[in-house]
């Protein structure tokens, strides 16, 4: 058994837009984007790449350069993979260098790389929490199934499925993929298949599973019975932040969507071309890829209008419960000035004044039902005792009063913090 080549890599959607800044950055260390140009620098420092190229094939922009003793390649399409050649290793040093090219994909390139993709819409956290593992790709000659059997149980993975042609035989692990066979073959069915394959499954899987949890989430809010007005703001917030999650997936999935049926056609190129068994075998992958899409996508869509529902439903009763209390508060302050006005007429301690007309020896008295320091004693009586009912009246409404929404013990308990974690 010889092990020739090892890749891994992933794929993210992107665009030839996104090639054209990662291929400035590589080159020059900079960007014309609103980035930190030392912070720039410093990863290009990191990374040391030589021999930076932009490319095309068919039709197709990639960009390829080395890291030291890995090759790097990465496309308009999101695809990036690192490849090492194998010489005269044995499996332990392999084991070493495949182990050091993991890490420095993960905690330089691809750290690098989200820098320079940071600036725009953001990733839902809850989504690019769920990270995948990207699988190894050995490409190797002489490796018949008992050999592949018994490498794989040295990595505690099993044959997951397999297939093979004349040309080449393609066996999955869990987390590793076999091809044996020709290696110029074999790097065409990694550019062309496996990464495309495993990280649309991936993230279909992903969506899949937030839909089921997003879905909880808001059952949990409509299906209960009343929640306290304090708690209405906060669960109208985290419904809005779901709701623009929501919309992110709708993106990705239209985005799968595209990607997939380009490759689906390259793929069914390639069979009329070389009519060869294993392309047949990628093109069903694909097409199983695709009817999974387009339930992931009429699922999801049921979820953004149940989210759209729930969040409609809360703002109204959010802009009810504050009508009413304005009204009510209008109701107590008007009856409060009323009776305020009335009570200016019984002031206490009303001026009389009287006057005696000394040729007639009359007496003429006037009394002055008003007076202005019985008024301020009255205005500050009145001011510090509204302040008080308001303050009384806030705690006690927002304490008591409830919509018909959800339970309080919902909100208050850890389901919707445990949301507020993952969406915030």
């Amino acid at each position: 058994m010889k092990i020739k080549q090892v890749y891994v890599g992933s794929w993210y959607p992107r665009t030839l837009f996104h090639l054209n800044e990662m291929y400035q950055f590589l080159s020059t260390g900079e960007s014309h984007l609103n980035l930190d140009n030392k912070k720039l620098k410093k990863l290009k420092k990191d990374l040391n790449p030589s021999e930076v190229e932009l490319k095309q094939n068919k039709g197709q922009s990639y960009i390829k350069a080395k890291f030291g003793i890995y090759e790097f390649e990465s496309f308009e399409s999101g695809l990036s993979l690192f490849l090492y050649n194998c010489t005269n290793d044995n499996s332990e040093k392999i084991n070493e260098k495949i182990h050091k090219m993991s890490e420095f994909a993960f905690q330089k390139v691809f750290t690098s790389f989200n820098y320079i993709y940071s600036l725009g819409a953001p990733i839902p956290k809850v989504f690019s929490a769920m990270k995948s593992v990207m699988p190894f790709v050995f490409v190797t000659e002489g490796m018949d199934k008992k050999k592949v059997e018994n490498f794989l149980k040295s990595r505690d993975e099993i044959i997951t499925k397999e297939f093979s042609s004349a040309k080449i035989k393609v066996y999955y692990g869990e987390n590793t993929i076999i091809i044996d066979g020709d290696s110029k073959f074999a790097k065409r069915i990694v550019k062309e298949c496996i990464y495309y394959l495993h990280d649309a499954e991936a993230q279909l899987q992903k969506i899949i599973n937030i839909h089921r949890y997003v879905w909880d989430e808001v059952y949990s809010i409509k299906s209960s019975k009343s929640i306290k007005y304090k708690d209405l703001p906060r669960t109208r917030d985290l419904l809005a932040e779901i709701e623009s999650d929501v919309i992110f997936f709708d993106s990705r999935i239209n985005q799968l969507g595209n990607v997939l049926e380009r490759q689906r056609k390259r793929i069914s190129e390639f069979r009329e071309n070389e009519d060869d068994y294993i392309w047949d075998a990628f093109e069903d992958g694909f097409k199983a890829l695709q009817s999974s899409e387009k339930y992931t996508k009429n699922i999801w869509q049921m979820t953004r209008d149940y989210v759209s529902g729930a969040t409609n439903l809360i703002n109204t009763i959010y802009q009810e419960s504050s009508d009413k209390q304005v009204n009510t508060l209008q109701f107590v302050f008007i009856i409060a000035a009323i009776a305020s006005l009335v009570a200016l007429g019984e002031v206490v301690g009303a001026d009389i004044v009287g006057k005696i007309n000394m040729e007639t020896g009359i007496i003429t008295a006037t009394e002055h039902s008003f007076s202005w320091r019985a008024l301020l004693r009255l205005g500050l009586f009145s001011i510090i005792t509204g302040g008080i009912v308001y303050y009384l009246w806030e705690r006690l409404y927002h304490h008591f009063a409830g919509s018909k929404v959800s339970d309080p013990k919902i909100i208050a308990k850890s389901k919707l913090n445990k949301a507020k974690k993952m969406f915030s």
